[in-house]
């Protein structure tokens, strides 16, 4: 079987309480390391099939879901460095899903966003009494009412595969805002990209 091998370096925030991260893989393969350096910073070896994506999931106590998809591509260069950062939940809060994509003006879910959304869902069972919001985002182009139709079905979508996952449906709730709440002005393809985004909203625990 071909393989490569991952050397990830995930740098965070400095570390109070120990944290959990977790190396995974499409074909389950599947590592798990106590980080409880001050720093943040870890490196850790994976086996992994050729051109398969990996999850790099952060876990703390008292903390938001946090988690990366590094591509085949990225892999390609041996060496990986990630930027995971661990934010604290709080009630009402806000907190983007890294890497959640879609087909272009389609709630259809990308690969890897379905191995994200994988480990969001294991967080999420992990957490069993978290209620929990599903946002869905767009940018200003295009119709504003496509737009908000577009951000409700890709809410909507997120919440049937968690649904699919094994967390319980009266735990979960989608709404979309369309272009109406950006994060930052639209007045750069890369501010636009920003604005394209999926976010849980921590209702209550």
């Amino acid at each position: 079987m071909n393989s490569d091998f991952l050397y990830p370096l995930v740098e965070g925030l400095p570390i109070i309480q120990a944290i959990k991260t977790t190396i995974g893989s499409t074909s389950g393969k599947k590592m798990t390391l106590d980080v409880s350096k001050d720093d943040g910073n870890y490196a850790a070896v994976v086996e992994i099939n050729k051109d398969e994506p990996v999850t790099v999931t952060l876990k703390k106590e008292g903390s938001a879901f946090s988690s990366k998809v590094l591509s085949s591509e990225e892999l390609n260069a041996n060496n990986v460095k990630v930027d995971v950062k661990v934010q604290n939940l709080k009630a009402g809060q806000t907190y983007n899903i890294n890497d959640l994509l879609y087909g272009t003006d389609s709630y259809e879910l990308q690969e890897n966003s379905k191995l994200i959304l994988a480990r969001f869902a294991d967080y999420l069972k992990e957490n069993p009494t978290f209620k929990i919001a599903i946002h869905g985002h767009t940018d200003d182009l295009g119709d504003d009412a496509k737009n908000l139709l577009l951000s409700e079905n890709r809410a909507k979508a997120v919440v049937e595969f968690l649904v699919q996952q094994g967390v319980t449906a009266d735990r979960l709730s989608a709404k979309g805002f369309g272009e109406t709440k950006p994060k930052v002005p639209n007045t750069s393809n890369e501010n636009r990209s920003k604005n394209r985004r999926t976010e849980f909203l921590f209702v209550s625990e």
